[in-house]
This record gives C-alpha cells, structure tokens and sequence, in this order.
C-alpha cells in the first residue's frame, strides 16, 4: 500500500491509515459528476446550485427543474440586466414571458419601469409562486429598472364532446264535416 505519511509516523498513524484507506477505497464517489448539472446525483444539486451562484433557488422544485435552473444560470449572469435574462431566468421553470417596458407601454408608463405577463398552462399559481417570480424577477432585472405588475395569464386546454339532436313535428287531427 502506497501511503502519504512521513517516514516518522508512529505506527498507531501507520495502522489507523491502512484501516480508513481500505474503507475509503470500496467508496464510490462520483467526483467526475459533481459539476455537470445532467450527471450530478439528485441529492446534491442544492450544493452545485449554491457552489455556481445560482440566484433564486428552491429547494422544493422538481428535480428537472433544478437542472434546468442550474444550466441556465450561466447564461443569466453572462447577459444579468437585460430583457434576455428574465427569459432565461425564468424558462426552466416552463413560463413563457413577455415583458413591456415603460416606453412600450400604451399609454407611455413611468420612465425605467417594466411589467411582466407571464403565460403558463401547466402550472397553477399561488401567493408562494408569485413571490418566487418576484424574487427572481428581480435579481435578473438591472437595477434602475422597478418592476411595476406581474400579470399572470393562465391557459387550459379542454377537450369536450357535443352531440346536439332537434326532434320537430306537426300533430294534424282530422275531424268529419260539421253541417254547421
């Protein structure tokens, strides 16, 4: 066995090094995944979301959206302040966004303001959601820039079946000749 301790370690060391190496050599750690968001094991992607600055973070997403989340985040903080950002920030979490800001607005709104309208079919909203939006929202946004409403438009598709019959007639009764 190869070890690492100096030539003048006690034999106690010497032995308490042999025991724990030949525990730790049976160990799988899979140090080689560990930064890659598609390969790192569930339990740890809090940890690799914490490690690379991942902004919004919650702990209660699915475990595809946690990846998401982290393979987005560099593409947030590469172009963080801009339109771009809240898109990319918020995509991994299936909302489509459509963001005005103050001089696209009809009327012109107050300048260096923006709202949002966020689109989504598949998610049902809450006061929980809403201020996870507004958080991440705001740490993608530039600073100057004050959001204003989060406009939330929801979507369902239904699928149903008609069936429609009208049944119309005449009821003629013939009566014999009155000499009247």
């Amino acid at each position: 066995m190869n070890s690492l301790l100096p030539p003048n370690a006690t034999e106690f060391e010497r032995n308490l090094s042999l025991a724990s190496s030949e525990h730790y050599e049976n160990l799988e750690f899979p140090n080689q995944y560990l930064w890659n968001a598609d390969q790192c094991p569930e339990k740890l992607l809090d940890y690799l979301a914490w490690s690379i600055g991942v902004d919004s973070w919650n702990s209660s997403w699915s475990e595809a959206e946690k990846r998401a989340v982290i393979k987005a985040n560099f593409s947030v903080h590469s172009i963080k302040g801009t339109k771009q950002a809240l898109i990319n920030a918020l995509k991994p979490l299936n909302f489509d966004l459509k963001i005005v800001e103050w001089f696209e607005d009809l009327p012109q709104g107050e300048p260096y303001t923006f709202s949002v309208e966020i689109t989504s079919s598949n998610k049902s909203f809450s006061a929980l959601i809403m201020n996870e939006l507004e958080t991440i929202i705001n740490n993608a946004k530039n600073v100057r820039s004050h959001l204003t409403a989060i406009k939330v438009v929801s979507s369902s598709k239904l699928i149903y079946k008609t069936a429609l019959a009208t049944i119309s007639g005449e009821t003629i009764s013939i009566m014999p000749k009155s000499n009247n």
